[in-house]
């Protein structure tokens, strides 16, 4: 006669929180799938409600062609606001990991002389790069390529009559810093030319002289404090 070992319960995979107390039957219903669920601190609901009408209030003052600029520490919360923002906006262009298997030149949704533009202005302007996938490129040229798709993204939304707005978080980050500079010269003047909006976030205030933002956002490294400083 064989004897099974009794089973173990679910593995607890992820965690969800709630706003109102879990009854009993959505516990048993969830834990079944390797879910838990704890309720979400008042403090925490209060954090989510700032930064909601910190990025309304940013994104009723921000133009068509003009640029906002988050900095602070790493933790600050600049992440939790971009996020926050991009919520607003269904229809913004993000800055995503490339696709790893397709050729830099193939990644970019736009005809090959747009392709190239969009591809020069994000400092990508190698031949040698064209053909290698994105699994074979280095961190910093994986960050430029996503800024040139995120940049022909936004041109087709202009070409079809709408708003552009590109959202960019760890911004040029992992590039050298006298490159990083030279993107962000050459993004200032693009933006205000073509009317899309460029919303970024970064951990340096090095860009701010670059960008020259429109609305530079400062967030301190302190608990539940949105931003300290509004600057434009």
């Amino acid at each position: 006669m064989n004897h099974h070992p009794p089973a173990s319960p679910a593995t607890l995979l992820r965690t969800l929180q709630v706003s109102r107390t879990p009854s009993p039957r959505v516990l048993r219903a969830v834990s079944g799938f390797g879910l838990a669920i704890t309720r979400r601190s008042a403090a925490h609901a209060a954090d989510q409600r700032r930064r909601k009408s910190l990025a309304l209030l940013l994104d009723a003052r921000l133009k068509p062609g003009e640029i906002a600029f988050l900095s602070g520490p790493s933790g600050c919360g600049k992440s939790r606001l971009l996020s926050a923002w991009r919520r607003l906006l269904p229809g913004s262009i993000t800055c995503r990991p490339v696709p790893p298997t397709i050729a830099a030149i193939d990644a970019l949704p736009a005809p090959l002389p747009a392709a190239l533009d969009a591809l020069s202005r994000a400092g990508l302007a190698d031949a040698q790069l064209l053909p290698r996938l994105g699994a074979e490129l280095s961190g910093g040229e994986a960050a430029r390529l996503s800024l040139a798709i995120a940049i022909t993204r936004a041109q087709r939304r202009l070409r079809q009559a709408k708003a552009a707005t590109i959202f960019a978080d760890e911004f040029l980050t992992p590039l050298d810093r006298p490159t990083a500079h030279a993107i962000a010269m050459s993004l200032a003047p693009w933006t205000r030319r073509t009317g899309v909006r460029l919303i970024c976030a970064a951990a340096n205030d090095d860009l701010a002289p670059f960008l020259r933002p429109n609305l530079w956002i400062r967030l301190l490294d302190e608990p539940h404090a949105p931003a300290r400083e509004i600057s434009a």
